[in-house]
C-alpha cells in the first residue's frame, strides 16, 4: 500500500463528505492537490471506480488527492438554501479547496470531472486563480438546453457514421441486418452523406454566442498558464460536438500550447471496460507528471495527444470505498 486515507468533512456545517487521499509519507506531499468531482450522479468512487484508482496512483507518486459528493449526491445531504445546482457544485468546489488548504497546507490545485463533473471543474477554474491544471472528460462544456437543433443532428449524424466506419463494417451482423432487410442500405449513405458534408460545412460556421464563451473561457485559462487536458472517448457524442465546434479552433487561441486534446480510442462515455480505464489512467498521470512538488502549470504541455505510454499503471487493488 503506498497511500493513507481518511474521510473528510466539510463545507457549511461539514455537510459535503469526501475521502482524503495522501502519500503515506507527510514529507513526500507537495503543496499541491487533485480534486475529483462527481460524474453526473455517480458518488465519488467515480465511474468503475476509476476517480479511487487515480487517486490511489497519485498517492504513490506524492500528490494529495479528495474525491467528494457534492450536496445531494452519494454521503452529502441536499441543500436547504435556493442556489441553483450550476452554481452550488461551484461554491462547493472553492469550498473543497479551502478544506485542503486548512487541512494540508496546499495552495495550488488540479480539478477533475468528467461529464457534468467536467463544466464544474471548467466554472470553478474560471474564478479562482488557486486552479492551475484541469482535466476534463468527456466534457460537455456547452449547455444542452442552448445547443441548436441542427447542432444536435449533425453531432448525430456524425457519431453514427463513425461507428459505421471503425465498428459495424467489420462486423458480421451488422452485414446480416443489410442483407435481410432490417437496416436501409439509403438510411446508412444518407447519414455518412450528411456527416461529410456537415464536417466541412461546420469547420468555417460562427460560433454562437454559448460556444464561444466556452472558447472565450478557455483562452483565459490558457493564457494566465492554467494547464487543460480535454480527454475525450471515441465513440461519445461529446467528442464529435467537440470536433464540429472546437477542435479546428484550438490552434488559434493564445497560449495554445496550455491545450492537450487526446482521444481514447474505442472510449465510450464512462470509460466503461478496465482496458479503457487503464488508458485514462495512463493519460492522465503521463501528462500530470510524476513531480508534485513542481508547479503543474510548469509541466511540459503539447497541443497533441498525450503520451499513453509513459506511465505503467498498477495492477487493481482490492474494492473499497
Amino acid at each position: 500500500m503506498n497511500h493513507r486515507e481518511r474521510p473528510l468533512a466539510f463545507g457549511a456545517d461539514g455537510a459535503l463528505l469526501g475521502v482524503l487521499t495522501r502519500p503515506l509519507s507527510a514529507e513526500s506531499a507537495g503543496d499541491a492537490a487533485v480534486i475529483f468531482f462527481n460524474a453526473g450522479l455517480v458518488h465519488r468512487v467515480g465511474p468503475g471506480r476509476l476517480y479511487v484508482e487515480l487517486a490511489r496512483d497519485l498517492a504513490g507518486l506524492g500528490w494529495t488527492s479528495l474525491r467528494f459528493d457534492h450536496a445531494g449526491i452519494g454521503d452529502s445531504p441536499a441543500r436547504s438554501d435556493p442556489l441553483p445546482a450550476e452554481k452550488a457544485a461551484v461554491l462547493e468546489a472553492l469550498e473543497a479547496m479551502d478544506a485542503l488548504a486548512r487541512e494540508c497546507g496546499c495552495t495550488r490545485f488540479v480539478l477533475v470531472g468528467m461529464c457534468a463533473g467536467a463544466p464544474t471543474a471548467f466554472r470553478a477554474a474560471a474564478v479562482d486563480r488557486r486552479v492551475q491544471a484541469l482535466v476534463l472528460m468527456n466534457a460537455p462544456l456547452g449547455e444542452r438546453a442552448n445547443v441548436d437543433e441542427q447542432a444536435l443532428a449533425e453531432m448525430t449524424a456524425r457519431k453514427i457514421a463513425h461507428s459505421y466506419w471503425t465498428d459495424k463494417l467489420f462486423r458480421p451482423k451488422s452485414w446480416l441486418r443489410l442483407l435481410s432487410g432490417k437496416t436501409s442500405p439509403l438510411r446508412i449513405l444518407s447519414t455518412l452523406l450528411r456527416a461529410r458534408q456537415s464536417s466541412s460545412a461546420r469547420a468555417a460556421a460562427p460560433l454562437d454566442d454559448n460556444d464561444g464563451a466556452v472558447l472565450r473561457d478557455l483562452a483565459a485559462l490558457s493564457t494566465r498558464g492554467t494547464r487543460v487536458l480535454l480527454l475525450f472517448g471515441e465513440r461519445t457524442g461529446v467528442r464529435h460536438y467537440f470536433g464540429m465546434k472546437f477542435e479546428s479552433r484550438l490552434a488559434g487561441l493564445p497560449a495554445a500550447h496550455e491545450l492537450t486534446l487526446d482521444i481514447v480510442a474505442g472510449g465510450d462515455h464512462s470509460f466503461t471496460t478496465l482496458a479503457l480505464q487503464d488508458a485514462v489512467r495512463a493519460r492522465v498521470l503521463s501528462w500530470l507528471g510524476a513531480a508534485p512538488h513542481r508547479d503543474p502549470a510548469a509541466a511540459p504541455a503539447s497541443t497533441g495527444a498525450a503520451p499513453a505510454g509513459g506511465y505503467t499503471v498498477p495492477r487493481r487493488r482490492p474494492r473499497s470505498s
